[in-house]
C-alpha cells in the first residue's frame, strides 16, 4: 500500500498547505466501501460537503458563515494525462501532482467546462452524485466583512484514509471546513476632533485607519504579490459636500511612514455602482489604489512590525467643504441633516485568490462609519428695552471654541478692530447679518448636538456692541433661534433728561428778565425825582 499511501497525501497535505481548510471524512461509513479501480467500485458516486466557519483559532468551529459560495470543477487532465481515479496507475499518477496543486501551481491542470456552483446556506454546502474524480474547489464569492484567504484546494473522490493498524479504507463523502476570518473590524472611520468646524461652508475632516487583510506568515515573508488589488475607499453622501473629487484626500500614510501620490497610490472618484459594487445610492466613492511601489512599503512594514498581532495601518485624511443646499427663500433641496459617511476596502489577494465583493461595514460595525447630525440656526434681534422692535443690521459670527468666542467678543468690546482681534479669525466662514425683521434671510446650517458660540461682531446705529457670546446647542433636524437682546445707547429708547432750551429753563430766564426790567424802572424813576428836586 505504499503508493496508497503516498496518495492519501493528496488530502493531507491539502490541510496543511491551503490556508485555513481543514479536511475530514464524511458522514459514519461503518460499512467498507470497495476501492475505486474495482468493478464494484467504479459503478459508485461520491459527495463533497464544505463547512464554512468563522475563523476564532486553528481548532475551533463554533460559528458558521453563510452567504459564501463554492464552486466544485472536476480536473479532467493534468498535461497530457487524463485524470482517471478508476484505475491503480491513475491515482499514482495524481500522487506526483500532490506537491504541486498544493502550492497553487496550476500548470497543465484541465478543467471541465462547466463547474458547480453553490452557497453556503445553514454553515454548509453540500455536492452529491458528483462522478468519481479530482476535483478543484475554490471560494467563488466571499461574504461581506470577511477575508478573502481560502486559497483553491483539491479533493478526491473518494478519499483514501488511513486505518488504524494499518491497510486503508476508502471514503465517498468526504468535507472539508475552511475558514475566514472576520475582517469588517479591519477598518475605522471618524471626524477628526483636533480640525474644528461650526456648519455649511466649514470643512469637516474624517480619518479612516484600515488594516490590510493579510498578515506576515509564519513562515517567510509576506509579498506585494499577496495583497494585489488592496484599496481603502470612502463613500461620502454625493448631497452633503460642495466638492467630492481625488482632491479631498490629502494624505496618505502607513505605520508612521507617509506614502507619495502617483508613486505609491492612486485616487480616483466614481458613483457607477457598475463600477463599484456596494456603493450605496446617493454616495460618491474615493478610492485609493496602491500601486506596485505601494504595495512593496506596505509589506516591508507589515514583515518587520514588532508586534504582529497589532500591526501597522493606513491612514487616509480626507477633507470636504460642508454644504448647505437651500435657495434664497429658505426653502430645502435635498438638504442633508444627517450625513453618514462610510468606508471599506478591497481585500489584497494573491494571483490564485477571488478577492471577493468590497467590505463596507455598516452602522451596526462599531466605529466603522462617521455620522454628523445638522440642523439650523436662525436669530431674534431685538432692543433689549422693547423686544417688540427688531433691529437690523447687527453682525454676528460663529465659533467652534468657547475660549475662541469669548477672545473675540472681548476684543470687540473694548473698541479693537476685528482684524485686529487674532481670535476672531479661528471663526467659522459663517458670516450673518440681520433683516428689517431681525433675523438673517436664510437660517444656518450648523451641526448638532454639541455647543457652538454665536459672537455678534456689529451692533446696529444707536445701540450697544454685546461683549458676551451666546453658547448654543441645536438639536438635529431642527431650527433653533436664538433671541439676542441689544442695549440701546442715551438717545434711542432711554431716559428722558431735561435739555438747553427747555421749559423749566425759559421761566426762570423770563423771571429774571423781569426783574432785572422792574429794578431798571425803579432806578430811572428814582434818578428823575432827585433831577427835579435839584432843578427847583
Amino acid at each position: 500500500f505504499a503508493s496508497l499511501a503516498m496518495a492519501g497525501t493528496l488530502c493531507v497535505a491539502g490541510a496543511v498547505v491551503a490556508n485555513n481548510v481543514a479536511f475530514a471524512t464524511g458522514a459514519d461509513q461503518t460499512a467498507a466501501k470497495p476501492a475505486p479501480w474495482s468493478d464494484a467500485g467504479k459503478k459508485l458516486k461520491g459527495k463533497i460537503t464544505i463547512n464554512k466557519w468563522k475563523y476564532e483559532g486553528e481548532n475551533i468551529k463554533n460559528t458558521p458563515v453563510n452567504g459564501a459560495k463554492f464552486k466544485v470543477t472536476k480536473v479532467t487532465k493534468i498535461g497530457a494525462n487524463n485524470v482517471d481515479v478508476t484505475t491503480y496507475a491513475g491515482w499514482e499518477d495524481i500522487a506526483k501532482q500532490v506537491t504541486k496543486l498544493n502550492t497553487n501551481d496550476e500548470s497543465g491542470v484541465t478543467l471541465a467546462a462547466n463547474g458547480t456552483e453553490k452557497e453556503i446556506k445553514n454553515g454548509k454546502a453540500e455536492f452529491t452524485d458528483l462522478d468519481l474524480g479530482l476535483y478543484k474547489v475554490e471560494e467563488s464569492f466571499v461574504p461581506n466583512g470577511y477575508s478573502s484567504d481560502v486559497k483553491p484546494f483539491y479533493m478526491t473522490v473518494p478519499q483514501i484514509d488511513e486505518v488504524n493498524g494499518g491497510g486503508a479504507k476508502f471514503v465517498y463523502e468526504v468535507s472539508a471546513n475552511p475558514k475566514n476570518k472576520d475582517v469588517s473590524g479591519n477598518i475605522t472611520k471618524a471626524v477628526d476632533d483636533t480640525k474644528k468646524f461650526v456648519g455649511a461652508g466649514d470643512t469637516i475632516a474624517y480619518t479612516i485607519s484600515a488594516a490590510v487583510n493579510k498578515s506576515k506568515p509564519t513562515s517567510g515573508n509576506l509579498k506585494e504579490t499577496d495583497i494585489q488589488g488592496y484599496t481603502v475607499f470612502d463613500d461620502a453622501p454625493t448631497d452633503a459636500f460642495e466638492t467630492i473629487d481625488e482632491s479631498v484626500v490629502k494624505t496618505v500614510k502607513f505605520g508612521s511612514s507617509n506614502l507619495s501620490k502617483t508613486t505609491d497610490y492612486t485616487v480616483e472618484k466614481t458613483t457607477d455602482k457598475t463600477q463599484a459594487k456596494k456603493l450605496a445610492d446617493g454616495y460618491t466613492r474615493i478610492s485609493v489604489k496602491f500601486t506596485s511601489e505601494g504595495l512593496k512599503k506596505i509589506v516591508g512594514v507589515l514583515n518587520t512590525d514588532a508586534d504582529p498581532s497589532k500591526p501597522s495601518k493606513v491612514v487616509v485624511s480626507l477633507e470636504f467643504k460642508i454644504k448647505d443646499n437651500r435657495d434664497k427663500n429658505n426653502n430645502q433641496k435635498k438638504d442633508v441633516t444627517s450625513v453618514v459617511n462610510k468606508s471599506g476596502f478591497t481585500n489584497g489577494h494573491g494571483d490564485n485568490e477571488n478577492p471577493g465583493d468590497p467590505v463596507v461595514p455598516g452602522e451596526g460595525t462599531p466605529g466603522s462609519v462617521a455620522k454628523t447630525e445638522f440642523g439650523y440656526l436662525q436669530v431674534n434681534k431685538v432692543n433689549a428695552s422693547d423686544n417688540a422692535k427688531k433691529l437690523a443690521n447687527a453682525e454676528f459670527k460663529l465659533f467652534a471654541e468657547q475660549d475662541k468666542a469669548n477672545a473675540c467678543a472681548k476684543g470687540l468690546a473694548e473698541g479693537k478692530a476685528i482684524a485686529n482681534v487674532t481670535e476672531c479669525a479661528s471663526a467659522s466662514t459663517f458670516n450673518g447679518k440681520t433683516n428689517k425683521n431681525g433675523e438673517f434671510d436664510t437660517s444656518y446650517k450648523a451641526k448638532a448636538g454639541t455647543a457652538i458660540y454665536l459672537v455678534e461682531t456689529k451692533a446696529p446705529e444707536g445701540y450697544a456692541l454685546s461683549d458676551t457670546p451666546k453658547a448654543i446647542t441645536i438639536t438635529a433636524n431642527q431650527t433653533h433661534t436664538e433671541t439676542f437682546e441689544n442695549v440701546p445707547t442715551s438717545d434711542h429708547d432711554w431716559f428722558n433728561l431735561p435739555k438747553t432750551g427747555a421749559a423749566g429753563v425759559i421761566i426762570f430766564a423770563l423771571a429774571g428778565m423781569c426783574l432785572v426790567a422792574v429794578g431798571m424802572f425803579i432806578f430811572l424813576r428814582n434818578r428823575k425825582k432827585d433831577e427835579e428836586q435839584q432843578a427847583a
